[in-house]
């Protein structure tokens, strides 16, 4: 929206509980100021309509596996009007086919002058029909922060985008975190900041988002915000195209055509050229990607995509491979201060459990804070596989136990330091929490003792077991700060443990393990799951790629669906395959509070 539009509120005659219509004009009237000052007074239910020369049908798509489906209607919208039902698929728009082209491409399609029409082509249950569609009113159906955030994007209020987007993104929603990269990169919003820029792609491109994977691999190219690496670059350009990302494969394809920090390979140049107009570019690219194709094609005459794209992949799989033997010799990198986790290349091992349950009711009350801290700043043992205990903690107890990407924080490595947990334990999970909440924590990663006085501590990002008191954050200090919740129930599962003897433990230099560990009990309201008892050590799963507690607590989240059914089914589990696999005793702990 222009910095010369200005809002008007018009409130329909209703009960006062009822849905409003939220206008915007651009003549000057009203009361409202700045979009962020309605969409702050917009509630779920409510609509923001916009009134412009441009207009939309109100048809609310996502992607699908091959194609677009519709999930939903604004209320009120012509597409709620001409009967358009959710499930179906967008098979084409004004005659020209859908498939092949992007999300943003088929919208801009559907979008034109109001009053103009627009012919739908879905196909459902009853096969495929024609839905003639007269353009209305730009229309938002308000349903949470996320819609807020897409608005103010879609409107160009980057300033108000930007403010809904920190929020969600410290949650861990990939969109807002990918919003966040492009304000911080283009200082759209915020203040231009590299670092944070890279910071906030690095978090989106590890959860799997393409455009986010394309700009990490630019800032590795450009060493901006980060120090330049080309084999990083490359890599994450090969992870955007293998999810169809059109710019990535021209971005991959110069670099073949131009031996750009891998060998040089013109046939394979070629293809991916052909596959990056296949799958849709904007016109003042498709021309010049036109031009390199007809050169190309002039020089090798004939190319056989087939073969070329075998050694594309295998291109690839070698790439992965370099990739896990640099790192295998050199170790984790200490990152700047302050920094991200790195991006990590190799590619996940891949569990039973890795195959995400299905998507559960929603629990509006549900709140989550989920930690995993694999990499150290100090020279500390890695707490293998916590960083992918804790990604996929987040999406099961989204799945399974109702939690929204608003009430979950997901912290991994570099983005749980001590400060991190005062923040969230003490400021962000009391202003989430009411008494209907339903409160969760996961945390894992090393735990240490305090060898004088046996106090149990989780290890941050930045803590130091020999400066245990100072730098790590006590067990009892967690209980008390989630006793103060006036929630109606607060599960803490910690995969982790705090002998000194090894596994999810360390111990200060010079102290002899096994320390003599104090238990403290948890208190009223609050459950502790604990993945050993106090003298033993909390062993990794190496086959399945999780912690063993991990592995098999989420796996009776989502064959039980509750933590106490998971609890029953993980204990003789865990401690059959410790005693089996590690001739080691582990027995998982639950503690009720007092």
């Amino acid at each position: 929206m222009s910095a010369a539009a200005v809002l008007a509120l018009s409130l329909a005659l209703a009960a006062p509980a009822a849905a409003k219509d939220i206008r915007v004009a651009a003549d000057g009237s009203g009361d409202y100021k700045k979009l962020s000052k309605a969409l702050d007074k917009a509630v779920p239910g409510d609509v923001i309509v916009i009134k412009k020369a441009s207009g939309m049908v109100g048809a609310i798509l996502k992607t699908g596996a091959t194609d677009f489906v519709l999930d939903g209607t604004v209320p009120g919208s012509p597409a709620e009007a001409a009967g358009l039902k959710k499930g179906e698929r967008i098979v084409a728009v004004d005659g020209v086919a859908a498939a092949g082209r992007s999300l943003p491409e088929v919208i801009g399609r559907i979008r034109g002058p109001v009053g103009t029409t627009v012919e739908l082509t879905v196909a459902g249950e009853a096969g495929e029909r024609v839905v003639p569609i007269a353009r209305g009113e730009v229309r938002f159906a308000i349903k949470d922060d996320r819609t807020k955030m897409a608005i103010a994007r879609d409107e160009e209020d980057f300033g108000t985008a930007a403010e809904y987007a920190e929020k969600l993104a410290e949650g861990g929603a990939v969109e807002a975190q990918s919003l966040l990269a492009f304000c911080y990169r283009n200082g759209k919003g915020v203040r231009k900041d590299p670092k944070k820029a890279f910071f906030w792609a690095a978090r989106a491109a590890e959860s799997g988002d393409a455009a986010a994977q394309r700009l990490v691999a630019f800032f590795y190219q450009q060493g901006e915000g980060v120090a330049k690496d080309p084999v990083q670059a490359l890599y994450w350009n090969r992870k955007a195209v293998e999810k169809n990302d059109a710019f990535a494969m021209l971005n991959l394809a110069v670099a073949y055509e131009n031996g750009w920090a891998v060998q040089a390979d013109p046939a394979a140049a070629l293809e991916l050229y052909r596959r990056a107009l296949k799958s849709g570019l904007p016109s003042e690219n498709e021309a010049d990607t036109q031009g390199r194709v007809a050169r190309l094609e002039a020089s090798l005459k004939a190319a056989d995509p087939a073969a070329i794209n075998a050694r594309i992949a295998a291109d690839i799989a070698a790439a992965r491979d370099r990739v896990d033997a640099v790192r295998a010799a050199v170790g984790p990198r200490a990152p700047s201060t302050p920094a991200p986790s790195a991006p990590v290349a190799p590619a996940p091992r891949r569990s039973d459990i890795d195959d995400l349950p299905a998507q559960g009711a929603a629990r509006p009350h549900a709140v989550a804070v989920v930690i995993g801290v694999e990499s150290y700043r100090e020279a500390l043992p890695k707490a293998d596989f916590a960083a992918a205990d804790a990604r996929l903690a987040a999406e099961y107890f989204k799945r399974v136990l109702g939690v929204s990407e608003e009430n979950l924080a997901l912290l991994v490595d570099g983005r749980a330091t001590k400060s991190d947990f005062e923040k969230y334990f003490e400021q962000w999970l009391p202003n989430h929490a009411d008494k209907d909440s339903e409160v969760f924590v996961f945390f894992s990663g090393h735990g240490a003792p305090d060898p004088g006085k046996g106090d149990a501590y989780l290890v941050p990002f930045d803590g130091d077991p020999t400066y245990i008191k100072q730098t790590g954050y006590s067990v009892k200090r967690l209980y008390a700060q989630l006793g103060k919740l006036p929630a109606r129930s607060v599960t803490v599962a910690l995969d982790s443990c705090f002998s000194g003897a090894g596994g999810r433990s360390v111990l200060a230099k010079g102290a002899r393990p096994l320390v003599t560990l104090r238990t403290d009990a948890p208190p009223a309201r609050v459950t502790v799951l604990a993945a050993a008892a106090g003298d033993q050590i909390s062993n990794s799963y190496e086959e399945q790629g999780h912690g063993l507690f991990t592995y098999f607590l989420l796996k009776g989240l989502k064959e039980k669906g509750d933590f106490k059914s998971a609890y029953d089914y993980l204990g003789p589990e865990v401690s059959r395959t410790a005693r089996r696999k590690y001739n080691s005793d582990q027995t998982p702990q639950w503690r009720d509070g007092k």
